[in-house]
């Protein structure tokens, strides 16, 4: 049976290098850049996450696409001096978050993507922004494992809500994995995290599909 420091050793062996390598290959390629371009912003949308959208008749891809270029291109959020990962966030929200079609899941993955290829690079750190995927696996884990978390933070109803946590709401092991590999985490395995017991480290080592 499988405990949840056989799915951290799993995640970080089998799962990460995979986020990681995605994440360096996109500084290597525009890495230290001062402004938009518009083929960097394309691929700064286009990750997993985003190739799965889905839209009517009435909503073109190439629209939404076109529609991230223009709010973003222009902007200075590459060379901001922010405090911390958050106001980065915060930034990108306010530029995007008027675009139909785009969600948190989308403003927190460019948000992650921007701050990985900044000069000075800004990642999360004090918060785990816990959306879609990400937030079913910690409501599963939390339904599951309690002793996980801490509990004095769990909102009203018990019941993680989609948005960002301080990493205090999670106790050790949980709180000792950095805050973006601890989303991934709980995406990357949420199908599995509410029958942990019931499977085995390999079962963990063999999920197939990775998400960003």
């Amino acid at each position: 049976m499988a405990t949840i420091d056989d799915v951290i050793k799993a995640y970080y062996l089998h799962r990460s290098q995979v986020m990681m390598n995605y994440l360096n290959n996109l500084h290597k390629k525009y890495g230290h850049k001062a402004t938009f371009s518009s083929g960097m912003i394309v691929d700064l949308f286009e990750g997993e996450h985003q190739k799965r959208l889905k839209y009517d008749t009435r909503f073109c891809y190439s629209k939404l696409i076109q529609d991230v270029i223009k709010n973003l291109k222009g902007t200075n959020i590459l060379t901001n001096k922010y405090g911390a990962f958050e106001d980065l966030h915060k930034d990108v929200e306010k530029v995007l978050n008027k675009i139909r079609g785009i969600g948190d899941l989308t403003i927190y993955d460019m948000s992650l993507r921007i701050g990985y290829i900044r000069k000075v690079q800004l990642l999360p750190k004090d918060y785990v922004y816990l959306y879609c995927g990400a937030n079913a696996g910690a409501n599963a884990l939390y339904r599951s494992s309690k002793s996980l978390f801490n509990l004095s933070l769990i909102p009203t109803g018990g019941k993680i809500i989609a948005k960002s946590y301080s990493i205090s709401m999670f106790n050790a092991p949980l709180r000792d994995v950095p805050s973006m590999l601890l989303e991934d985490l709980f995406c990357v395995y949420h199908s599995k995290l509410g029958g942990m017991t019931n499977y085995t480290y390999q079962d963990f080592q063999k999920v197939p599909k990775f998400f960003i």
